[in-house]
């Protein structure tokens, strides 16, 4: 709800204030063929108090089952697809997922 006068108008949040914002996504980077390793920067977030990170990579913008680290080596079931990886940032107050760059398609 924005208040203010003719000048200047000051909005209230109702959303968490000391939630995780992102302040640069997370960045993949590796070679992409089959058996090589990616890695995964978690990040940066402005947040209130403790924050944790959880790691989920995606295929074609699906999850790969148990592939939560920030490594992942490429397998091959992998060909062909675009990579990416969610990273969620987590705080008492909030938490927000962050999608890195995309990579691929993946080769043999």
């Amino acid at each position: 709800m924005g208040i203010g006068n003719a000048n200047y108008v000051y909005w209230e949040e109702a959303a968490n204030v000391g939630a995780p914002f992102i302040l640069t996504p997370p960045v993949i980077s590796g070679l992409i063929s089959v058996g090589s390793v990616l890695t995964s920067t978690q990040g940066t977030v402005s947040a209130a108090g403790t924050t944790t990170y959880a790691y989920q990579w995606m295929k074609n913008s699906v999850a790969i089952a148990s592939a939560n680290a920030n490594t992942y080596t490429l397998v091959t079931g992998d060909i062909g697809g675009i990579i990416t990886c969610v990273v969620s940032a987590t705080n008492p107050d909030g938490k927000i997922n962050m999608t890195s760059n995309t990579l691929g398609p993946v080769t043999a």
